[in-house]
């Protein structure tokens, strides 16, 4: 019997202890079994260690930091130590669906040309409750390449990719205002093709004192900051040349929470001129997802302005 192949399940732990238990619980519960956990014991203040320590199984390994570290960091200390053929990632309190790992892995192995897949999500609260209706995800490589170029495509924690996108280099950047998966997808972009599948495969937790709901709190200015200096190079690893105009309009109107809007007829012309200018580059260098970017690309100015636009390019 073929051996099936073995994931690294990477999960940072910093003051977790009341849902510790439930996310380890919806790994060991996977019906996909070949796999191992690497738990990095990000030097929490509560019982979080102690009750990750109550579990007997061979499966799970530990990776002490000295310090409090941060989860960029500790995502790359437990992707170091790790030798599965496939990475997933978890965060201390979500919950993977009992069929993710083998539903991914299934995935990965029928389409040997793609290098990352996730999957629909739902954020639940802290009784474990949904708060919404699962995500609707596209499965086109070309489509999630373009978007990227403008919005970050993934949470980190439904995805699994292959060794080859960490032996290429990439890693985590620490102070990216918890944005560090938006830039680990840019790097992964560029030479690696993802997709996702349709099924809920994981429930993200909304806690208030989460990382992410911290830095909306105490660091927005920055993390918008951050989130526009991502965009930019997003659109330069790419090959665009954007001048300093297009990228300001691009931050006035496509805002990362995508309130944006189009506040004079000036401001409309010149976003209309970036976006013809995004397709005509993307074009000149014969983007092999030209035509969802243009797709893309109506969408926006059909949602930011009203109209209906052609590009000829």
């Amino acid at each position: 019997m073929e051996k099936k192949p073995k994931i690294s399940v990477i999960v940072p732990l910093y003051n977790a202890e009341a849902y510790i238990e439930r996310t380890l619980n919806s790994i060991l519960n996977q019906t996909y079994t070949n796999y191992e956990i690497l738990l990095i014991n990000d030097c929490p203040a509560d019982k979080t260690i102690e009750i990750a320590n109550t579990y007997n199984d061979k499966r799970i390994r530990m990776i002490h930091n000295v310090e409090n570290k941060g989860i960029a960091f500790s995502r790359n200390r437990g992707i170091e130590f790790s030798n599965g053929e496939f990475i997933a990632l978890m965060d201390h309190d979500d919950l993977a669906l009992p069929e993710r790992f083998a539903k991914q892995v299934a995935f990965l192995e029928q389409h040997k040309d793609i290098d990352i897949v996730g999957g629909a999500t739902q954020w639940i609260n802290t009784k474990d409750q949904p708060l919404m209706e699962p995500t609707i995800v596209s499965a086109n490589p070309k489509e999630l390449r373009a978007k990227i170029l403008f919005y970050n495509v993934y949470w980190n924690c439904e995805v699994m990719f292959r060794r080859s996108v960490i032996e290429s280099g990439i890693c985590y950047h620490s102070g990216c205002y918890g944005m560090e998966d938006f830039c680990f997808w840019i790097d992964a972009s560029v030479n690696f093709k993802m997709s996702n599948i349709p099924e809920l495969v994981l429930q993200h937790r909304e806690v208030e004192t989460s990382e992410t709901n911290r830095v909306k709190r105490m660091e927005n200015e920055q993390k918008t900051k951050m989130f526009e200096e991502l965009r930019a190079k997003s659109f330069m690893q790419s090959g665009y040349r954007l001048s300093g105009m297009h990228l300001n309009i691009l931050n006035k109107i496509l805002t990362e929470d995508k309130t944006g809007i189009c506040q004079s007829e000036s401001e409309e012309a010149v976003f209309l001129d970036c976006m013809k200018e995004i397709i005509k580059q993307a074009s000149e260098m014969q983007a092999e997802y030209l035509e969802e970017l243009k797709s893309l690309c109506k969408e926006f100015i059909k949602e930011k302005t009203g109209k209906e636009v052609i590009f000829f390019f």
